[in-house]
C-alpha cells in the first residue's frame, strides 16, 4: 500500500511482534552458553539487539497494559495484576491501544494469543482474524504470541540442558531441585526458539517480509522466585530485537537503557504516523537520551505489596511502600508453580541457607534498596543505609515521576479483595488435593511432591 505524505509517495510499513512470556535475555545471542537458540540468534544478526531493555512491571498483565498503550501501567490504573474482570476500568478517554491506532489507520490487524490486560478493552482491533480477510497490499500489524517460556515448562528431550552445568545465581540454593527446574526453563527457551523459527518461515514463505519490521521481545523477566513479580533485573530485564526488512535495515547492538513502553511510539514513528502526546516512551531507533527507566510492582494476585523502582546504568533503586510485608509472603500462584519457592522455605526452616539466600527470607523489607548493578549483578548487597544522599536523590526523582505520571490509583479490586484472595487460596488447596495432599500440607510434603513432579 502506498500513501502520499508531504507530496511524496510513501510505502506503508508492516509490523510483526513476536512475544515470549517470562523471558530474561537467556539466549545464545546474549551470551548464554547452554541454550541453543539459532533462530533468535539469526534474527539478532539481521537487526538491532538491545542489551539493556526492561519491562515496566515484572509480571504480565501490567506490563502488557503498558507496552500495548505506550503508557505506564500506573497511569491507567492497570498495575494491579490479575484484576477481576468485573472491576477492570476502561482506558482513560483518548488513550488507545497500539493495535487500535493501526486498525483505525487502515492496517489489517491480526492478534494471536493472550491479551491479559488490566483494563477493560473496548476496541475493535484486537481479534484473531483469518489471514484471508486481508485486502491485497493492505499493510498489517501482526501480533504473534507463544506460551513458552511460561510455566509449566516443556522439556526438550532432543536437546537436553545438563543441570550440572548451569550457573545458579547465589540467591538460590544450589540444589538438585533448583538445577532441574532451571534446566526445564532453559529447555523451554529452546522450544521458544523453534516457535520463532516457524513464524519466520511462515512470513518468508508467504512473501510477508518485504518492508516489514519484526520485533521479538519478552513481556517481562524469567519465571523464578526472585524474578517474576519483583523489580530486580531478573524480573525486569528482557531480550529485545528489532529487524527492519527493507532498504533502511540497521544492524548492531544498543547498550542504552530502553523500556517496553518505548515500543508503541517507536512503531508509530517507523510507520510514519504521529505519536500521541500521552505516550511515555521514546523511539528506540533514534538517538536515545535516557539516564533511567521506571518500573512498578503492586498487588500480584493474592500477594499484596507496593514497590517502585528506578534503574540507571549504575544503580537499581527500589522503594518499598509496604516494608512490613516480606518478600516471601504467600503467593498462591508461586506456591503451586515454583518448586524453589518451597525449597527456600524448607531450607530456611532448617537454617541451611547462605547469607545471600537468607536475605530474601527476612520477616520484613527495608524501606529503600540500592544496588550497584555492575558490581552486584544479582542485587544482593543493599547499599541504601550507607548512601543516604544518593537514596534521597532517587526518592525525589521517584516522587516527581509519580506526580507527573499520575501514579495514585487504588486497587480496583479493593471492594472484593477478600473474595479474590479467598478464591486464590481455594485454588491452591484444590491443587494440593488434586496432587494427593491434604488441604494444609507441610512444606516438606509439598517439597516431596515437587521432587516427584521433577522426576528426582
Amino acid at each position: 500500500m502506498v500513501v502520499v505524505c508531504n507530496g511524496k509517495s510513501v510505502e506503508k510499513t508492516n509490523i510483526v511482534w513476536l512475544i515470549a512470556e517470562d523471558l530474561s535475555p537467556d539466549l545464545g545471542c546474549y551470551g548464554h552458553p547452554l541454550v541453543k537458540t539459532p533462530n533468535i540468534d539469526n534474527l539478532a544478526d539481521q537487526g538491532i539487539r538491545f542489551e539493556n531493555a526492561f519491562a515496566s512491571c515484572p509480571v504480565c498483565s501490567p506490563s502488557r497494559s503498558a507496552f500495548f498503550t505506550g503508557v505506564y501501567q500506573t497511569t491507567i490504573a492497570s498495575d494491579y495484576h490479575d484484576t477481576m474482570e468485573k472491576n477492570k476500568l476502561p482506558l482513560p478517554e483518548g488513550i488507545k491501544t497500539l493495535p487500535d491506532i493501526f486498525y483505525e489507520a487502515g492496517y489489517f490487524v491480526d492478534y494471536h494469543g493472550k491479551t491479559h490486560f488490566n483494563f477493560k478493552y473496548e476496541g475493535d482491533a484486537i481479534k484473531d482474524r483469518d489471514w484471508e480477510e486481508r485486502k491485497e497490499q493492505q499493510p498489517f500489524f501482526l501480533v504473534l504470541q507463544t506460551h513458552h517460556t511460561h510455566r509449566p515448562f516443556t522439556r526438550d528431550t532432543l536437546r537436553p540442558v545438563d543441570p550440572a552445568k548451569i550457573e545458579i545465581p547465589p540467591c538460590y540454593p544450589d540444589h538438585e531441585i533448583t538445577r532441574r527446574d532451571w534446566a526445564d526453563y532453559m529447555e523451554d527457551v529452546q522450544h521458544l526458539d523453534d516457535w520463532v523459527g516457524e513464524q519466520m518461515k511462515w512470513l518468508e514463505s508467504n512473501g510477508l517480509l518485504d518492508n516489514t519490521i519484526v520485533v521479538f521481545f519478552g513481556d517481562h523477566g524469567r519465571p523464578h522466585v526472585r524474578g517474576k513479580q519483583f523489580p530486580y533485573d531478573e524480573g525486569l530485564k528482557v531480550p529485545l530485537i528489532i529487524v527492519r526488512f527493507n532498504k533502511n535495515q540497521q544492524k548492531g547492538v544498543v547498550k542504552e537503557l530502553v523500556s517496553l513502553v518505548d515500543l508503541a511510539p517507536t512503531m508509530l514513528e517507523l510507520a510514519g504516523m504521529e505519536v500521541p502526546g500521552y505516550m511515555h516512551g521514546l523511539n528506540v531507533l533514534s538517538e536515545i537520551d535516557r539516564e533511567h527507566i521506571f518500573a512498578s510492582r503492586s498487588r500480584m494476585g493474592d500477594a499484596i505489596d507496593k514497590m517502585r523502582a528506578i534503574r540507571t546504568d549504575d544503580y537499581l533503586f527500589i522503594k518499598n511502600f509496604m516494608p512490613e510485608v516480606p518478600w516471601m509472603q504467600l503467593s498462591s500462584y508461586k506456591k503451586r508453580s515454583y518448586p524453589v519457592y518451597t525449597l527456600l522455605e524448607v531450607l530456611h526452616e532448617k537454617d541451611l541457607l547462605t547469607e545471600e539466600q537468607t536475605y530474601f527470607m527476612a520477616a520484613r523489607k527495608p524501606e529503600f534498596e540500592l544496588y550497584a548493578v555492575k558490581q552486584d549483578p544479582f542485587q544482593l548487597n543493599n547499599l541504601a543505609d550507607t548512601n543516604p544522599e544518593l537514596v534521597a536523590d532517587f526518592d525525589k526523582m521517584l516522587k516527581t515521576w509519580q506526580a507527573e505520571t499520575n501514579d495514585h490509583f487504588e486497587d480496583p479490586d479493593q471492594p472484593d479483595l477478600e473474595e479474590m484472595i479467598a478464591g486464590k487460596r481455594a485454588g491452591l488447596r484444590k491443587w494440593y488435593k488434586d496432587n494427593g495432599l491434604s488441604g494444609n500440607p507441610s512444606n516438606e510434603e509439598v517439597l516431596d511432591l515437587w521432587k516427584k513432579k521433577l522426576g528426582l
